[in-house]
């Protein structure tokens, strides 16, 4: 708790020194340092998320609930990511290496401001998880210790569950990048002609590959339901299975509608269905964690929900400011 409420301040530093760069000298060595050192922080905590499961620490509230000592370990591994709050964990796992790698690869350019707006989006993006996370106390310590375990859901209980959650949240967390570069070319007023070359191809490859990554996490899905969750078929329309689909929806219309818009006004457009795909997964995420619509996926809502239900206004309202 103490490594994520770290991150939290350190990306919260990020943020206040890539919107004051030009008051604050040498501002992009210190926004390296405190990149790596939110890196450790925030790896660590999660290192430390898995390890409790695999050593089946029953003094961990979480660990009690997903976890029992029949799990072999890939189960237990499968586990982490089993529960509403472990889920976002690995969510934001991914979205944060994908940060790091975003900032990594552009580390030469951040003095423009289109990398800098990027950067703050999905700094902001991570800010509002990590407090999702929080207020969800992964870490909370049980009463009394347990040493059987809850266990999961026997439907659960299978190698699927290894590899379906962590491909299709793979795939929402790369949609984040062609998401806030979209935004940040909007806010900046760039069209595909005065944006950088290398952020127009980064976008598109981007783009490209949470959609592919996501296509792959829906058949797994699909697959599963067919076999293990005794649905009579491989779709249901369950609000969560739709939940996943509209985003790759979204994705295909932004790569048919690549090629149709030629001119200046056009691209501006694109760059708005570039926005869509990470939209409708928050909105999904939103109704469906909210118990809004009910699901076979879904978690019991809390209070704590309503961070991204404030997360996604926000968004909205500065997309439509510009």
């Amino acid at each position: 708790t103490i490594l994520l409420f770290a991150t939290l301040f350190l990306l919260l530093l990020d943020v206040i020194l890539l919107l004051l760069n030009n008051k604050i000298q040498n501002w992009l060595f210190y926004d390296h340092i405190i990149l790596y050192v939110a890196s450790i922080t925030f790896f660590a905590s999660f290192m430390e998320f898995l390890l409790n499961l695999i050593v089946q620490d029953w003094s961990y509230t979480y660990v009690t609930s997903y976890s029992s000592v029949q799990m072999d370990t890939p189960l237990r591994i499968a586990s982490s990511w089993s529960g509403a709050a472990g889920s976002f964990y690995l969510w934001t796992m991914f979205m944060f290496s994908g940060f790091i790698i975003f900032r990594f690869i552009f580390r030469m350019m951040m003095q423009q401001l289109i990398y800098q707006y990027a950067s703050i989006i999905q700094g902001v993006n991570l800010v509002a998880f990590i407090s999702f996370i929080l207020l969800k106390d992964l870490f909370a310590k049980n009463a009394i210790a347990e040493n059987n375990g809850v266990g999961l859901n026997p439907l659960l209980s299978t190698f699927l569950n290894l590899i379906h959650p962590p491909i299709v949240f793979l795939g929402y967390s790369i949609f984040i990048i062609p998401f806030s570069l979209a935004l940040a070319k909007i806010i900046t007023g760039l069209n595909d002609k005065e944006a950088p070359a290398e952020l127009q191809k980064f976008m598109r490859f981007t783009m490209a590959l949470a959609w592919l990554i996501l296509g792959t996490g829906v058949l797994i899905g699909g697959y599963w339901a067919y076999t293990s969750l005794g649905w009579g078929g491989f779709w249901a329309w369950d609000p969560v299975e739709t939940g996943s689909l509209i985003p790759w929806l979204f994705g295909l219309v932004y790569f048919h509608g690549s090629p149709v818009f030629k001119s200046d006004k056009g691209n501006f457009g694109k760059d708005i269905l570039a926005t869509f795909p990470m939209l409708s997964i928050l909105f999904a995420t939103i109704v469906t964690r909210t118990g809004a619509l009910t699901s076979v996926h879904s978690f019991d809502a809390g209070a704590s929900d309503y961070v991204l239900i404030v997360y996604l206004l926000f968004v909205l309202f500065i997309e439509s400011l510009f």
